[in-house]
Formats: structure tokens, sequence, C-alpha cells
């Protein structure tokens, strides 16, 4: 990696997917990332910089739902720090859906440094949905319309994304084979 010339020149005024510092480091991230089963449309980049302008940790917001009779919550989130970061530095953030239930889902997020090349968070989010008129948690699949249309939908995201993620760990796996000591 080119050595940064200032503090600006590894900031967000200089967009990384410009030919800079992070340009490869950027493609290798996101390409992993894709292969571990997180969905690409849900990527996004945050560049550590000082001064606390950034958020990458929290900067994923799902948007799965437009009604404003029945919504969205975060009922429960867990948060792993697998590594430290320090500046200068690129995050790119991803989400995949693992769970798909009648009344919520199971959302994971993970976050890459693009300077160490590995994984220096992952969450986990049940996002219940609350009917509000109702004061309870609605079955999507009783429901029905564009809630029932929304669970098949996220069904079908969260089989493919747990495919794409087993064919990945099959691939490290098969990577890491040899004589156990």
């Amino acid at each position: 990696m080119a050595k940064l010339m200032s503090a600006l020149e590894a900031s967000s005024y200089q967009h990384p997917n410009l030919n800079g510092p992070f340009g490869v480091l950027r493609k290798e991230t996101v390409q992993t990332m894709v292969e571990r089963g997180l969905e690409y449309s849900s990527l996004a980049e945050h560049p550590l910089c000082m001064g606390g302008r950034s958020g990458p940790i929290w900067a994923c917001v799902s948007r799965f739902m437009a009604s404003r009779v029945i919504g969205p919550l975060t009922n429960r989130m867990t948060m792993k720090i697998k590594r430290v970061a320090k500046y200068p530095d690129l995050f790119i953030t991803g989400v995949r859906i693992a769970e798909v239930e009648a009344s919520r889902i199971l959302v994971k997020y993970a976050t890459c440094s693009v300077v160490q090349k590995a994984l220096i968070s992952e969450n986990e989010d049940w996002i219940v949905f609350f009917d509000h008129k109702r004061g309870g948690k609605p079955s999507l699949i009783e429901e029905g319309g564009e809630y029932g249309d929304m669970y098949v939908a996220l069904k079908k995201r969260a089989a493919e994304s747990s495919h794409t993620l087993k064919t990945w760990e099959e691939k490290q796996n098969a990577g890491n084979k040899g004589a156990k000591l």
C-alpha cells in the first residue's frame, strides 16, 4: 500500500474508490465480504478519520418496510469487536439476513477493515415486526398481501445468503486441510 502523505489524503475527502491508497484493498475486501454471503447492495464505505466524523459501526440501517401500521423494531442486539482499527483506514460494512420467522428476522452485520484485510466487528440484531394498531407482534404470513410477499422475499434472501456463506466456509475449510498436531 502506498504511504499516505496526510490525514486528508486518507479521509473521506478523497473517495477511496479512485485509484488512491485504498483502491486495491477495497476491491479485495468487497469481494471477500460478498463471498461470505453479505449482500452487495448493503455494502457501505466508512473512512476512519480523526475528529469523530464517521460512525462506521452504526452506519448500516435496515429499511425493510415503509408501513406506519406494521414496522420493524430492534429487539436484541449483540456486537463482537474482533480487532482494533487505527487511523488511517477504511471500513466496509455489509448485511445479510440469517433467519426469518413469521414475526421477526435475524440480521447479521459485518465490518471489515481494508487495511487489515480482516473482519473487525460483527453484529447480530433480532428485528421484530410490531403492529402499532393492535399493539402486538403480527404474523407476516397471516397478514398476507404485501407483508406475506415481504416474508417470502426475506426467506429467499436468507436462503441465498446462507448458501453463499456455506460455499465460502467450505472453500475456507478445504484450504485448511492438513495434519492436525
